[in-house]
């Protein structure tokens, strides 16, 4: 088998860092043309060769995608250079493997369609399974989340189709008009160039027509005015003789300074305070001692003993006064971190050797103002853990998340671009609070209100619109997959049969 040639392996490293850093960062504008230097790249290869590069491909997009681990994983686990090796490796092998099955796949689907809009489906289809199934194998362990659409989300219109047919869509849509540019620059067909400039035109027209009829259909309501109150404590400052004091005072810093604000909610960060919750904790104490109003309701991090060697990641809802209001327990902790994957765990330094206890209950906690379901860091990637919340009740929804480990990674680009999936979806206003990442409120329409991230503390405002708007009945997230199922599967069947010798 001839090799490839080191100006294309170039080019092949290049066009997966390329798309990668497109897709992972959101850049809406660039994500319609991302992977059209890898396609033409693709198109010309001696179908030998093409295998092969897609490996090379699948080290570009890891380039990107995996660069933050050895770092952060090094220190996370206390400085052991094993775990962070072996993660970075395991990441980049299965991302090898992923490409290469499914190049495997787009290869065999173009051979069996005539025109290139078929084909553009085709391959769109076998993208849209692909990161379907990465979905559903990874939802525990964001950092292997590859959504093509990701770009889509980061603009008001193309996201409405989030409400009806989820992220699936968004991949669709993002691989066929990729496919298709790619194939009329290769065949110099620029004529052609008008049937992707069309669907882009009809997609974005349909959202904004999503967005205008869903305005017109949310009533008004009462607000509840809210302060998130961003601690943005770094990573390796610890609450020990050292760092205790330092910490103790930022949050009654800025505690003092959301009072000010006279909010009806007070949402600070996941684990707040990273040690068993017990209702007369000096430092909970401290901060209820803020003159807030008798109907302000804190919603904070703590940790919730369950065993020897477990405890629950929770959210308490405390009131101004000191009462238990609600608790939510985190249902789906971080795999490998904070719950073992066949057995394995990592030892985070955060978690002093315990594991995270599954929580059971997905209820939304009540306030004066209306029925908020709380959500933890990496559950904003899980949909159903919100959607859950939603179909119990959740008028609005609340995400705690700490970003400390990857602060300066594109991870905190997505956790935000999931928390406005999950306002759309589910037709909810949103408002999270994300150590060192982006806090802030997204609109149920998918605006975005605020949006912040700082090295330093802050405290900012969002005046959140509870709604009983049920989107359940026209959200349809598995329908796209399903109907390229059947996409690739008739046309496979139909070949087939075609290709067989008439008796």
């Amino acid at each position: 088998m001839k090799s490839l040639k080191i100006k294309n392996v170039f080019l092949l490293f290049l066009s997966g860092s390329v798309a990668a850093y497109v897709v992972l960062n959101g850049i809406f504008l660039l994500s319609w043309i991302c992977y059209v230097p890898f396609f033409i790249l693709f198109k010309k290869l001696p179908a030998k060769q093409k295998l092969t590069s897609s490996i090379i491909f699948s080290f570009g997009v890891s380039a990107v995608a995996f660069f933050w681990m050895i770092g952060a994983a090094k220190q996370f686990s206390g400085n052991r250079w094993f775990y962070a090796l072996l993660v970075t490796f395991v990441s980049v092998t299965l991302f090898a493997i992923y490409w290469l099955v499914l190049m495997y796949v787009r290869t065999k689907l173009e051979e069996i369609a005539k025109s290139t809009v078929f084909k553009g489906v085709l391959v769109a289809s076998s993208f849209v399974l692909g990161e379907w199934l990465l979905v559903l194998i990874f939802a525990q362990m964001p950092y292997y989340l590859y959504n093509s659409g990701y770009g889509l989300l980061n603009n008001l219109y193309s996201i409405q189709w989030v409400a009806h047919l989820g992220l699936p869509m968004l991949n669709f849509i993002t691989i066929l008009i990729n496919y298709l540019v790619a194939e009329n620059i290769a065949t110099k067909q620029w004529k052609k160039m008008l049937v992707p400039a069309t669907i882009v035109a009809f997609f974005m027209l349909t959202g904004f027509l999503m967005k205008f009829n869903f305005d017109k259909k949310l009533p008004s309501t009462e607000v509840v005015k809210m302060a998130i109150a961003a601690e943005n404590i770094p990573a390796n400052l610890r609450w020990d003789e050292q760092g205790g004091n330092i910490l103790a005072s930022r949050l009654l810093a800025i505690n003092k300074q959301a009072a000010a604000l006279n909010p009806d909610l007070v949402l600070w960060s996941e684990s707040t305070i990273p040690w068993p919750y017990n209702a007369t904790d000096d430092l909970l104490l401290e901060i209820l001692k803020e003159p807030y109003s008798s109907e302000a309701i804190h919603v904070i991090g703590f940790m919730t003993a369950y065993d020897r060697h477990s405890m629950f990641n929770s959210a308490y809802a405390i009131s101004s006064k000191g009462k238990l209001v609600g608790r939510y327990d985190k249902r789906y902790p971080l795999a490998f971190v904070e719950t073992p994957v066949w057995g394995l765990n990592m030892p985070f330094l955060d978690l002093d050797g315990y594991l995270i206890k599954e929580g059971q209950v997905a209820q939304p906690i009540t306030t004066l103002k209306g029925k908020a379901g709380v959500v933890i860091c990496n559950e904003i990637a899980k949909l159903k853990a919100t959607t859950t919340l939603v179909q119990n009740g959740a008028e609005f929804l609340l995400m705690q998340g700490n970003d400390g480990w990857f602060k300066d990674t594109y991870l905190v680009n997505v956790h935000f671009l999931y928390s406005r999936l999950s306002a759309v979806a589910n037709r909810k206003d949103i408002v999270l609070n994300n150590n060192d990442g982006f806090s802030g409120h997204i609109k149920a329409n998918g605006e975005v209100l605020l949006k912040r991230k700082s090295n330093d503390f802050f405290v900012e405002t969002a005046f959140v619109s509870p709604n009983s708007y049920d989107n359940a009945g026209r959200f349809f997230p598995n329908l796209i997959p399903l109907l390229c199922i059947i996409i690739i599967l008739s046309n496979f069947l139909l070949n087939l049969y075609q290709s067989k010798p008439n008796s």
